[in-house]
């Protein structure tokens, strides 16, 4: 099971046990540790999509072999010239 998996597990805990209490501080401060559970594990996959997906940043391709060797052909021949 993944890490925001358990945290949306535990946040349907808190929720679960906020209905058992008489208390509304208490089911108060259930309920915000699930919102923040949750907010946690939406937090967790959309860096795990953005890590996955991420498209190449312009100075990541500045730098590539092919790029580099390139800019040293061109720059080679305008020296000759």
């Amino acid at each position: 099971m993944d890490q925001a998996q358990k945290l949306r597990d535990l946040a349907a805990w808190y929720r679960k046990f906020a209905e058992h209490t008489d208390n509304p501080t208490i089911w108060d401060a259930r309920l915000r540790t699930a919102e923040e559970l949750e907010k946690e594990a939406g937090a967790l996959e959309h860096r795990r999509e953005s890590d996955f997906v991420r498209e190449p940043r312009r100075e990541d391709m500045s730098s590539t072999p092919a790029r580099v060797a390139r800019r040293l052909r061109f720059r080679a021949t305008r020296i000759r010239s």
